[in-house]
């Protein structure tokens, strides 16, 4: 049997996933004086009066799930939505 594979998979998990993780956690850098100056521009030029985008992303949708964790098949977690709460309330300057 070929064990190769699997070591070899690890150590790409472990060489190149896991630092991904770290610096995602990182805290970011300020917005630069010309990242603020485009997003602003770019926000003016916006229609939020256009619903169009909000009505197709919501076609077809029948209700939100009834708790912020979803179960595997053995009642366990399997994903949290809670991660995404970042989501809301205003972008920072560097989006």
């Amino acid at each position: 049997m070929n064990t190769t594979f699997p070591k070899y998979l690890f150590s790409f998990f472990g060489v190149f996933i896991l630092p991904t993780a770290s610096i995602a956690q990182a805290p970011g850098q300020p917005a630069t004086p010309f990242t603020r100056q485009i997003n602003e521009e770019e926000y003016r030029r916006l229609d939020f009066a256009d619903s169009t985008d909000y009505r197709d992303a919501t076609k077809g949708f029948i209700a939100p799930p009834e708790s912020d964790v979803i179960l595997n098949d053995r009642g366990a977690p399997a994903a949290s939505l809670k991660q995404y709460d970042f989501i809301r309330g205003d972008a920072p300057e560097t989006v």
